[in-house]
């Protein structure tokens, strides 16, 4: 991928992790578990955060896409996974790529605003990885 475009995803997520309220790391995601860019940087938060965010995110995606798929449920679209100490949510990007984003939320924070922003930040990622 190029500096440009890594550029680019890494300060779409800047401005979601600003906007949307108790978002604590937020990630481009491949399918295969890498994170392509990430929010906050790996060098102000604990080393290899956003790895294993994306890691996390993408086996648990991959267990719930291959349990819908069995089910004959259609293909995966948003998940949440709540836990005490915050939420988990991964949204699909570029169906065909495997990509996503994924955000790590602090409990007690309103998902709707949430998802509203991540929604956004969707749109724009998905331009800036079309983008030739």
């Amino acid at each position: 991928m190029s500096t440009d475009r890594s550029r680019a995803l890494e300060e779409a997520l800047q401005r979601l992790g600003m906007v949307a309220p108790g978002v604590e790391h937020c990630a481009v995601i491949h399918g295969d578990g890498l994170a392509l860019a990430a929010y906050p940087a790996e060098a102000s938060t604990a080393p290899d955060s956003a790895a294993q965010l994306a890691a996390a995110a993408a086996s648990i995606t991959r267990t719930a896409a291959g349990a819908l798929q069995r089910l004959q449920k259609g293909a995966a679209g948003r998940l949440l996974l709540e836990s005490a100490g915050g939420t988990l949510l991964h949204f699909p990007l570029a169906r065909d790529a495997g990509l996503g984003l994924v955000l790590f939320v602090a409990s007690g924070v309103n998902l709707r605003q949430v998802v509203f922003a991540a929604e956004k930040a969707c749109t724009e990622i998905e331009a800036i990885l079309s983008a030739r």
